[in-house]
């Protein structure tokens, strides 16, 4: 059997694995824990990503996100919401709602600063 560092036998198991396994305890619940999509992507999607791969679009994008995706973020939400957000120094992709969330909040609070959450 493989070795396993004993720190890592202690580490506890994520919180959000309980809420796992107490929403699949009820019955007919709609879990909307993990953000899966319930459809699968639609053919234009599938076809978009295919022709990415093809063109060797395979390597790690710029860490803010790939600035044609940035760009177009920012002028829907300028034009939809009447906003004047910065491409280049104000957005930024993120790959799910919990990061997107955590480095919202840790770009405006600082070690000590008190946070009250609803």
């Amino acid at each position: 059997m493989a070795k396993v560092a004993k720190h890592a036998i202690s580490i506890p198991r994520s919180g959000i694995r309980d809420v796992f396994d107490r929403v699949e305890q009820i019955p007919d619940a709609i879990s909307l824990c993990l953000g899966e999509p319930g459809e699968t992507a639609s053919s234009h999607i599938v076809e978009a990503a295919c022709n990415s791969l093809r063109e060797g679009k395979t390597k790690y994008t710029d860490v803010l996100g790939i600035p044609e995706f940035r760009k177009a973020a920012a002028n829907y939400t300028n034009r939809v919401k009447g906003l004047s957000y910065n491409a280049d120094t104000e957005i930024q992709a993120v790959d799910g709602a919990t990061i997107g969330l955590y480095l919202a909040i840790k770009s405006v609070i600082d070690p000590g600063d008190e946070v009250i959450i609803p």
